[in-house]
């Protein structure tokens, strides 16, 4: 089947050659109604032709089994909007349809950043339907190449997760009927380099917390360390939600800082983010003594303390801001000549847990993650150090005679 487009006056039509009448047997050709640019004709040529291949091959099939009639999907249509939104438009639209309606605060902000910093500037402009696997491609590589804040280029991990909120917009203007298919199904991306999480040694969690122990910090990161929460996880913490007679702890909320929202507390990132962990004698009992401490400084300031009350406050009885902790925890770090974050309490935890022969499901449950294949690709070198340990200990336990 073929096409051809004329210009009419300050208009352009498609004509499509459809083979020979079969009445008249004269050709059978369809005219189209007229369009304002030829890319916009030659475009609405494209899905014509797509759409009649699709029912002459429906046609086919049905004829060589007529028991499939019926089965198949109809042939596609796009809405009428699908010519004419632009890739800046779609990607506002998804994020308003998909991400704002669960919007977790950071996590609205974070693609909001990626969108309008990263993909609109480049790509933003295109029409929708005119946009190509090379758009995408050519936009991969020049943030390989300049981007980010400093234009010497962003680092795979970051390239493979602005892609990702691309592909996933593309993916929803195809379930809207806005593309047939995705153009950034066969891009090429850049290789991630697998990186090790941070290592804490058990002498640098003591050295930390020593450091941390006159400071309202220090009972923040000793949790951290104790049960692998996410600072966000620790700063939400509500007392009705420890147990301090079962010696439980439930992770329902997480605290965020949301751009023009001040401070959000949303439910847990994930399900496997909602759990309830045990805590040890010393952790317990560290909060106990914590609790009655702030009730003190509660009626002090005229406040009523309930269990509402969340865990950790600041001098006005009020939720800490997440990035207040980690700048102290990096603060102390540093000092003491390490390069951690927060989050390495939440390695440290994980590590020294699985050091000591604690199972992996075990440990992920109280990390929180989504499945035990991430934990175990992420902690895949703890196992590794674990191999002779096994080895020597099955001799050790078995204690076979050797012969000689």
């Amino acid at each position: 089947m073929t096409g051809d487009i004329e210009k009419r006056g300050n208009k352009y039509r498609y004509k499509l050659y459809l083979g020979k009448n079969a009445v008249t047997g004269e050709p059978d050709v369809f005219n189209s109604v007229p369009f304002d640019t030829k890319e916009d004709a030659d475009l609405e040529m494209q899905l014509h032709i797509s759409k009649l291949n699709y029912e002459k091959k429906l046609k086919r099939m049905q004829a060589l089994m007529p028991d499939v009639q019926g089965m198949m999907p109809a042939a596609p249509s796009l809405q009428p909007l699908a010519s004419t939104i632009t890739v800046a438009e779609l990607l506002r639209k998804w994020k308003a349809d998909s991400v704002e309606v669960k919007d977790r605060g950071t996590t609205n902000d974070r693609y909001e950043r990626i969108i309008e910093g990263a993909i609109i500037p480049v790509l933003g402009h295109i029409p929708l339907a005119e946009l190509q696997r090379g758009h995408i491609q050519d936009w991969v590589k020049s943030m390989q190449k300049r981007g980010g804040r400093t234009g010497k280029g962003l680092v795979p991990q970051t390239i493979h997760s602005y892609f990702a909120r691309l592909y996933t917009a593309l993916k929803y203007a195809e379930k809207e009927h806005l593309l047939l298919e995705n153009p950034a199904s066969d891009v090429d991306l850049p290789q991630i380099v697998k990186t090790e999480s941070q290592k804490v040694a058990p002498d640098q969690v003591r050295k930390i917390l020593d450091a941390l122990r006159e400071t309202r910090w220090h009972l923040i990161t000793f949790i951290g360390f104790h049960t692998g929460l996410r600072v966000g996880e620790i700063l939400g913490l509500l007392w009705k939600y420890i147990d301090l007679d079962a010696g439980t702890l439930e992770v329902a909320h997480g605290l965020t800082a949301v751009k023009g929202k001040s401070l959000v507390l949303g439910p847990a990132k994930t399900d496997g983010s909602h759990r309830t962990i045990h805590l040890n004698e010393t952790t317990v009992k560290a909060l106990k003594e914590h609790q009655k401490r702030q009730k003190e400084v509660f009626a002090s300031l005229g406040k009523r303390w309930t269990t509402e009350s969340a865990v950790f406050v600041n001098t006005k009885g009020n939720f800490i801001r997440p990035s207040q902790a980690s700048d102290a925890f990096s603060k102390v770090a540093k000092q003491l000549g390490y390069k951690l974050t927060f989050h390495a309490t939440r390695h440290a935890h994980a590590t020294i847990c699985l050091k000591g022969g604690i199972a992996m499901k075990t440990v992920s449950e109280r990390l929180g993650h989504a499945s035990i294949a991430f934990t175990m690709d992420l902690y895949a070198h703890v196992l590794d150090g674990m191999d002779q340990e096994a080895a020597d200990t099955f001799d050790r336990e078995v204690d076979i005679p050797r012969s000689d």
